[in-house]
């Protein structure tokens, strides 16, 4: 038997956002003992899953781990991925596949957060400007996903005593707008600081950028912070989902 890893990425437009995916890959490759590797992506970008599957098939593989690197379970990762290796499974009647876990809610997500909001505060008096949390999330209808985010908010309140506010950019409420609107009519002795909760750069960290800087009046203190990114904390949380699903050695 011979096993393989697909890492399934959202993709993205941007040329700079498939990069990323690649380095972080090479990053996963390192940690994970399987001989054969690869990345695909779901949308928007190529190779796609079933050219994926197709290259892990062509080098041997028998066995195949596909992980999805998503935050959450939503649609993507209950149907969209299921839905596609479902005919994949049809193709290669004679390879098996595994599907593995997205990263969810993992004391090493909090301690990413909790990183990033230390970043832009440790030259702020805190005490003096109130610091409130902001944690932006994609967004989606699903509950579970939902229920997910508000844990981890409130994980990340817990962790750091600041009040933690979750919002979404599509799709669930309260929406990023809604919660720039009611800071709009706040007092200006409390300081907003917004962390997107996004593995890759894109379009939608851009846009959060954009609408920052035209809709927050000068009188308003705020900081962003970095995406999520190209954390150790995430390889290492990818790595342990391919153990899960393939049964692999992780260094």
């Amino acid at each position: 038997m011979t096993k393989a890893i697909l890492y399934v990425f959202h993709g993205s437009r941007l040329k700079e956002a498939k990069e990323e995916a690649f380095t972080f890959f090479r990053h996963c490759q390192k940690l994970t003992q399987v001989p054969i590797q690869h990345a695909s992506f779901l949308e928007l970008s190529e190779p796609t899953i079933e050219q994926g599957v197709e290259e892990c098939v062509n080098e041997g593989a028998t066995e195949i781990g596909v992980i999805p690197i998503l935050l959450f379970r939503a649609g993507h990762a209950k149907y969209d991925i299921p839905s596609i290796l479902t005919k994949l499974k049809e193709k290669y009647p004679e390879t098996s596949f595994s599907y593995g876990e997205p990263l969810g809610v993992h004391q090493w997500m909090i301690d990413i957060v909790v990183e990033k909001v230390r970043s832009v505060t440790t030259a702020q008096k805190l005490s003096e400007i109130s610091p409130q949390i902001v944690l932006i999330g994609r967004g989606s209808k699903d509950r579970e996903m939902q229920q997910d985010f508000n844990t981890l908010c409130q994980s990340v309140e817990n962790e750091l005593g600041m009040n933690t506010t979750g919002c979404y950019l599509t799709a669930a409420k309260p929406s990023f707008h809604e919660i720039l609107s009611t800071i709009k009519g706040k007092e200006a002795n409390q300081l907003y600081i917004f962390v997107p909760y996004l593995i890759f750069t894109g379009l939608l960290y851009k846009q959060i950028e954009r609408d920052l800087k035209s809709e927050l009046s000068n009188r308003i203190q705020w900081q962003l912070t970095d995406y999520i990114g190209q954390h150790p904390n995430i390889h290492r949380l990818v790595s342990i989902r391919a153990q899960e699903a393939s049964n692999v050695n992780i260094t």
